[in-house]
């Protein structure tokens, strides 16, 4: 299929295009302005201490104000781009009439910018010239370009104080996934190798994140003190984390079949691969070793979910503080720690099994109350047909 139109819509000597090529050197002028502007490094970017441990906050310093230059070039491009716009409408307007336009419809000719299609539809009956200005062919060709949508809002209208609806959806909230200690039994008892139970040893009972625990080196294991150093994701910052004894034996295990195969040095890495050439193992390596552990133990446990069950742990320990928990846990809001506050399904059914159970044994067990004095018990079976069967 050909399509055909006329030519002179492209011809560069027509007014709507002369004015685009002004705004296109506006906007080559701009770009050389801003560059100029922040060559000559303006502002500054101070990282400030917090009251919160591990956390930094960064201010913004301008020494030089924005040159007046700029503002007055941005200015002209909007200017020369809107009068493209508007001599370019003008034309339609004419080509659409089969007569020379009036004085009023030459007035009222403009380029429609709407957000919704009941704007645009108003915009041409909005005045009495513009009723039959535009033929259905223009009307089509302004609609083309137009960013319609039911629900967006107009650029000009203030923002609604809603606490939800159309610009701000509930959301769903999402119960961490943990691991069942006979789902995480069945997958330390599949673990290759020494260095995979040390890694989900430390992982269930540091609660780090994957790539967190994978930035440890070995200078920042102290099993004496029961501490490994972990590069926090966020801060990026070294933070020291306790964890279980078992993951330290299970470690020392590694290293002494690892001996001589991988660098030594406190700047080293802490995990290395299995396979020669050893190299640094990384996320995705040990994500793909979770999976086939998985695969052979019929589970879905990755190792985030390792940090949910860790994180449960804690929560649910009275002894620790909340805020100890989000401290270990690396989160800057104590109301991301309190998610985990939060009783698990699966609890919650084990629980309430338990209490109904407890409470048919209880009744079982209950004894019947003794009889007034002065009654026989043996006459009062017979009365009340209390021994029938």
């Amino acid at each position: 299929m050909i399509v055909s139109y006329d030519q002179t819509w492209i011809d560069q000597r027509t007014s709507w295009w002369a004015k685009a090529n002004r705004a296109k050197e506006h906007i080559h002028s701009l770009r050389r302005l801003i560059g100029e502007f922040r060559a000559s490094s303006p502002y500054s970017l101070t990282p400030e201490p917090t009251g919160m441990p591990g956390r930094l906050a960064y201010r913004l310093r301008f020494t030089n104000p924005i040159p007046v230059v700029i503002s007055t070039t941005v200015g002209d491009v909007l200017h020369n781009l809107r009068a493209a716009l508007e001599s370019l409408a003008f034309e339609v307007a004419r080509r659409s009439q089969s007569t020379p336009l009036s004085p009023g419809q030459e007035k009222a000719s403009a380029f429609p910018i709407c957000a919704t299609p009941q704007d645009f539809a108003r915009f041409f009956t909005a005045k009495k010239d513009r009723k039959g200005l535009y033929d259905s062919w223009a009307r089509e060709a302004f609609r083309a370009v137009q960013c319609l949508s039911a629900s967006t809002r107009h650029p000009m209208e203030p923002w609604r104080n809603q606490r939800a609806g159309l610009y701000r959806p509930r959301l769903p909230s999402r119960i961490p996934r943990s691991v069942p200690d006979a789902e995480f039994h069945e997958i330390f008892a599949r673990l290759p190798s020494h260095r995979d139970r040390a890694l989900v040893a430390f992982y269930d009972s540091t609660g780090a994140r994957a790539s967190e625990l994978l930035s440890a080196i070995q200078g920042g294991v102290d099993p004496g003190r029961q501490l490994i150093a972990v590069v926090r994701k966020g801060t990026r910052q070294v933070q020291k984390l306790p964890a279980s004894a078992d993951a330290f034996v299970w470690l020392r295990l590694y290293q002494q079949e690892m001996a001589g195969l991988i660098p030594a040095g406190r700047r080293q890495p802490l995990w290395w691969t299995l396979q020669r050439p050893v190299r640094p193992l990384t996320y995705h390596a040990a994500h793909r070793m979770f999976e086939r552990v998985n695969q052979k133990a019929g589970t879905a446990a990755t190792p985030h979910s390792l940090r949910h069950t860790a994180a449960y742990r804690m929560a649910e320990d009275p002894a620790l503080p909340l805020t100890d928990v989000q401290l270990v846990l690396g989160h800057a809001q104590l109301a991301t720690t309190q998610i985990y506050l939060t009783p698990r399904p699966e609890d919650v059914i084990a629980r309430m099994l338990a209490h109904h159970a407890g409470q048919a044994r209880r009744a079982g067990e209950r004894a019947a109350p003794p009889p007034a004095p002065g009654y026989q018990p043996a006459s009062l079976d017979i009365l009340f047909s209390m021994g029938a069967p």
